[in-house]
């Protein structure tokens, strides 16, 4: 990719936080021992009971700024507001984006870093090797793996932990699926993608709050951004379906006329195979209706994503003229 003129100096590291201070706290300070350089940029999604101050960044040596977003809006959200806002304030940095509980190690930036420069990818994302998980989760996990390489024919198993280019971290910023799954649009955003398997870390304080319904809303939403090629992959399956429908009719009145078949199994299996052929159809029918449904409707508004910023909180008040910023053009 080209277009974004890059500063090898510049990194950003793009966190998203709910009520974490605690394990912010120790996270920032792994940081700075593990890319010292390094801008934070922390998308506060709303926290009420135990927000991450800025004052932690700078008490860990770091530079870097607290996004204080209106309401809640979700992790994959607070990301993309994230990301937007670092687009606007720090063009041409690279973005590395990780979780703020400590699961994802600041010690394997370097390694993210490494592949891009190894591999000239637009982006390195950390596929998940062993994790310190229940059974049920990993169970889910496999199966939602699955499940969306049935439904896409794609491969998905990396999280938020990421390194993107600079030119990547614009494309992905300006994109309205990113809105939904950030993961999923950096595959939907046709990069250079490399991929290593990363261990996950343990959590540094607290359990997980996602439930299992949290965790089928955002496989869902990771689906949703390959919409296309769902209905596209379910229009082939019907169609193929029928065609087997058709050649079984053929060969179930080959039989018939064979005299090989008992009374009433051809009236039986002609019967089931024309139902099986309708439904096909009509499948078939209703996936290219929403295919071109999709494609004549005007996208979905995504709101200005910076609008949703609250206020600044800069680590460093002597480093950031946070009224000039506020008087600057938003992207």
């Amino acid at each position: 990719m080209s277009g974004v003129k890059s500063d090898p100096n510049t990194r950003a590291v793009l966190v998203p936080a709910l009520d974490d201070r605690a394990a912010f706290a120790v996270l920032v300070k792994r940081l700075a021992a593990a890319a010292p350089d390094a801008f934070i940029v922390v998308a506060d999604d709303g926290s009420m009971k135990a927000p991450v101050q800025a004052v932690d960044i700078a008490a860990a040596g770091m530079d870097g700024v607290v996004l204080r977003l209106e309401r809640n809006l979700g992790h994959q959200r607070a990301i993309l507001t994230g990301l937007n806002w670092i687009m606007r304030e720090k063009p041409g940095a690279a973005v590395i984006v990780m979780d703020s509980d400590g699961e994802d190690d600041p010690a394997d930036i370097p390694r993210l870093l490494e592949a891009m420069e190894a591999s000239g990818a637009d982006a390195v994302v950390a596929e998940r090797g062993r994790r310190s998980v229940p059974f049920w989760f990993r169970m889910f996990l496999r199966l939602y793996y699955a499940f969306f390489w049935v439904l896409t024919g794609m491969r998905l198993r990396h999280g938020n932990f990421s390194a993107l280019a600079p030119a990547a971290a614009l494309r992905i910023a300006r994109m309205d699926e990113a809105w939904s799954h950030y993961g999923a649009a950096i595959l939907s955003a046709r990069l250079d993608v490399a991929r290593i398997t990363i261990d996950r870390a343990q959590r540094i304080e607290g359990r997980s709050r996602m439930s299992l319904t949290s965790l089928v809303v955002h496989g869902m939403r990771s689906i949703i951004v390959f919409a296309d090629r769902v209905l596209a992959r379910a229009t082939l399956f019907a169609a193929g379906l029928g065609a087997v429908c058709a050649a079984l009719l053929v060969v179930a009145a080959v039989i018939k006329l064979w005299g090989a078949a008992s009374p009433g199994w051809f009236t039986a299996a002609a019967g089931l195979l024309t139902v099986m052929m309708i439904q096909s159809a009509v499948l078939a029918l209703l996936a290219v209706v929403l295919a071109a449904a999709g494609r004549s409707a005007a996208p979905p508004a995504r709101p200005d994503v910076l609008a949703l910023i609250e206020r600044v909180e800069p680590a460093r008040p002597d480093g950031y003229d946070e009224k000039a910023q506020q008087g600057r053009g938003q992207t």
